[in-house]
């Protein structure tokens, strides 16, 4: 008989913690949701910041290809040398699709050059060379 008085009275006090608990606020939940909305604010800005850059560079790039292409109509036969690279390309025609299409897709997600130069394994100034020639071709 003690027992049923112990299950009635645990059941009793499992009853008042649920009462409870519906009624108070969960601030935890409230800061958690707080701190991602702050984390997605920061994030959007960042990425917002990121393609003004990127389409600043692109303008500041294709505005220098342009003025070259004025004073040079057609650069078919060019040399590019790189600081630290020792890789020399006579014609950027020789270049394989599938190592452009690579550096092309790296410049688009926003690589810098030297990224791209080591990511695909050629000299930055062959890099420079595709994504002058990807711009004025667009």
């Amino acid at each position: 008989m003690n027992l049923w008085w112990v299950v009635i009275g645990l059941f009793i006090i499992a009853i008042i913690l649920l009462v409870i608990s519906m009624f108070s606020k969960d601030s935890t939940n409230e800061e958690l949701e707080d701190k991602f909305n702050r984390y997605m604010e920061e994030q959007s800005q960042e990425l917002f910041s990121i393609k003004t850059r990127i389409s600043e560079l692109e303008n500041t790039v294709f505005d220098q290809s342009s003025s070259t292409s004025e004073t040079n109509d057609t650069v078919t036969d060019t040399t590019f040398v790189s600081e630290n690279d020792t890789e020399v390309i006579t014609d950027i025609n020789d270049v394989e699709d599938d190592i452009r299409e690579a550096v092309i897709n790296d410049y688009a997600q926003g690589y810098t050059m030297h990224e791209i130069s080591n990511h695909v394994g050629i000299s930055t100034g062959t890099v420079q060379a595709i994504i002058d020639d990807y711009i004025e071709n667009r």
